[in-house]
């Protein structure tokens, strides 16, 4: 019998990378964000005298922040993103106080702005930058999920099966397997984590309250996230690192995994630019990699004997900016512009372990 529920998955905001003396520094990606979802070429909704919020739409679910400046990014049943400017202090404060009355307050977040669900499964996330006056909103949907099956073949089939069958798999091949699954509790995900170390997921692992990234002996890169919610992020691709050593290609970094966090409708995969994805999902591993080595460089007190390795990862880094600084944001398609946004965001956070 088929069963169906819905549950959210977030999408963040954030940008561009800097230079390698402010790439560990979270408040930067935050800026960043602002400014790059202020210009994206949207449309716009403004009235003389102030910001006129929208009546209809996602934007519906949380309260109106009252603003005199901003800009609609996107609004409709599924995603809603908006920036608001000159929006002091007292104002940020009093509108996350009527966000929380919206009853956005389950699995709250507040490490990084703050991120809750409400009852219905929608998933809200604010960024402030006091020194901007600026802020950023982004509510998602609930995601709907029903009954699956877990794969027999392909990668998905290395991992273990969750305990609960619910769930909704974005992505199902031979190298690569995306799932959410729901009715997962932080105890079903500690369990779940157990179960993919004794299925041989182990090496070079990376692991906190809610995520878990490790390797196996045959080059595949696993990431398991909880979302809050009761929702379960599972993703195993096969390293580029593996590929190369197919083909005798020398690589630059390890390819690992990417934590996508996406809405059903509009960020699937098939409608980011194949080559972009490319580019930002190997930024976003490189990061992986550069967080973990950052852990055990700092756990070492900066070791001479690893000092080698750390001006590798910094040259390594400098190249990754220069790719992400050429990207022309403005001339990105929606679903590309989101998915910077969204990768850059993850970034954000990661680094922030490392801070």
């Amino acid at each position: 019998m088929e069963q169906k529920e819905t549950v959210q998955t977030p999408i963040n905001s954030g940008v561009e990378a800097s230079k390698k003396s402010f790439i560990k520094k979270p408040w930067f990606w935050i800026i960043i964000a602002v400014i790059i979802l202020s210009t994206i070429i949207t449309f716009a909704v403004t009235k003389k005298g102030g910001f006129e919020w929208p009546s209809s739409g996602i934007a519906t679910v949380i309260p109106n922040p009252q603003a005199k400046k901003g800009k609609i990014i996107i609004n409709d049943e599924d995603h809603f993103l908006a920036t608001v400017n000159s929006y002091n202090e007292d104002e940020y404060n009093s509108y996350l106080e009527n966000c929380k009355k919206y009853g956005f307050t389950i699995d709250a977040d507040s490490s990084s702005g703050y991120d809750a669900y409400n009852k219905d499964g929608y998933k809200i996330s604010l960024f402030y930058i006091s020194s901007k006056e600026d802020l950023s909103i982004e509510v998602e949907a609930p995601m709907e999920y029903e009954e699956i099956v877990w794969p027999e073949i392909g990668a998905g089939s290395m991992l273990p099966q969750p305990k609960s069958d619910i769930g909704k798999i974005t992505s199902d091949t031979e190298d690569t397997f995306i799932a959410y699954i729901s009715n997962t509790d932080k105890k079903d995900f500690t369990e779940y984590i157990k179960a993919c170390q004794k299925a041989g997921f182990n090496t070079d692992y990376n692991k906190g309250d809610d995520y878990y990234y490790a390797d196996n002996k045959d080059g595949y890169h696993l990431s398991l996230n909880y979302e809050g919610n009761q929702i379960m992020f599972v993703k195993i691709e096969k390293s580029s690192l593996s590929e190369d050593n197919e083909t005798t290609t020398v690589t630059t970094t390890q390819k690992q995994t990417t934590t996508v966090k996406q809405s059903t409708k509009k960020q699937s995969s098939s409608a980011v630019t194949p080559k972009f994805k490319e580019l930002m999902d190997s930024y976003e591993a490189f990061i992986d990699e550069y967080v973990s080595f950052m852990k055990k460089y700092n756990k070492s007190g900066q070791s001479t004997e690893m000092l080698s390795d750390y001006l590798d990862y910094l040259q390594k880094y400098n190249d990754f900016v220069k790719k992400v600084d050429d990207i022309d944001e403005e001339n990105l398609s929606t679903a590309d512009a989101l998915y910077y946004a969204e990768v850059n965001a993850r970034v954000a956070k990661k680094l922030a372990q490392v801070s």
